[in-house]
């Protein structure tokens, strides 16, 4: 049905490491890496988060499309700027994937240039509505296996925050949170220790000032969305978020969109079950590519 490349997804599941590229637009350095062919799109990171959090899919991702991902763990980009760059790239239209505060960063680019995005994808993240808060539930709630998880990790989580006792505590998320949390009590000097840092190309002018965004209120994203959320080894798809307000945070702002809920795996969805984040996320792609 979505040819070879769909079939060969969950037999290419290790990371691969693109070379990092920079350039220079109206004076800020954006630093990125670009990989693969096909319909492009832009993967945007959350705070104090890295590129590199994408690796362990960017290679079956990019059997099917032409990958940019931003790096903005030490050079931070203005969602304009970001436009700025796929000009640069000659390229017009996109599909947009953002994880946590990286979805933000998606969704101001969609409000200045809501005609260029054929779809969005939104990762565990409010900035499209729809956010479920299954990290406040109880850990009662778990059944055995993630209990088992969490006596094993339970001393890594508390080293990590005493608020993240009530986490998934898989190897994968305990890692990634660590890693995060040491990012955020650094500087950006601190941040670019054992880091490639390549000489960046030098884009010239002039550039067009950024649009005025249009309102975001309501359900003012007019192309598809795939939005994703954690269920932290709490809810599934079997809690229906229509009926269940104690969790279910504000209304999607889409007429059309697909609400996946994840619920072995922490914040970055795509770390603990790859398989099941490649399959939505290339089934609902691959649907609604031009």
């Amino acid at each position: 049905m979505f040819g070879r490349g769909y079939r060969c997804v969950f037999m290419t599941g290790s990371s691969i490491s693109p070379e990092m590229r920079a350039v220079e637009i109206n004076g800020q350095r954006i630093e990125y890496y670009e990989v693969g062919q096909g319909p492009p799109i832009v993967l945007n990171h959350g705070a104090n988060c890295g590129a590199d959090d994408w690796f362990n899919v960017v290679g079956p991702l990019s059997l099917h499309y032409r990958l940019i991902i931003p790096d903005r763990l030490v050079h931070e980009v203005d969602p304009w700027r970001l436009w700025l760059l796929l000009e640069h790239l000659n390229i017009d239209r996109v599909a947009l994937l953002g994880h946590s505060g990286g979805a933000f960063t998606s969704r101001e680019m969609y409000r200045q240039n809501p005609l260029r995005v054929w779809a969005f994808v939104c990762i565990d993240s409010a900035a499209a509505g729809g956010k479920v808060s299954a990290i406040s539930l109880p850990n009662s709630l778990w059944p055995p296996h993630v209990a088992t998880m969490f006596a094993r990790n339970k001393a890594k989580l508390l080293a990590i925050s005493p608020n993240r006792v009530s986490d998934y505590p898989s190897d994968e998320n305990v890692a990634i949170l660590a890693k995060t949390f040491q990012r955020k009590a650094q500087t950006p000097k601190e941040r670019m220790v054992g880091r490639s840092q390549p000489m960046a190309c030098k884009v010239a002018g002039p550039f067009s000032p950024g649009p005025e965004p249009i309102d975001d209120k309501g359900c003012f994203f007019q192309c598809p969305m795939l939005v994703f959320n954690s269920g932290r080894g709490k809810l599934d798809a079997s809690d229906p978020p229509e009926s269940t307000n104690t969790w279910w945070g504000t209304p999607i702002q889409a007429e059309k969109y697909k609400f996946v809920l994840v619920r072995d795996s922490g914040h970055w969805v795509w770390l603990d079950q790859p398989k099941e984040f490649l399959e939505q996320t290339i089934r609902f792609l691959t649907h609604h590519q031009p």
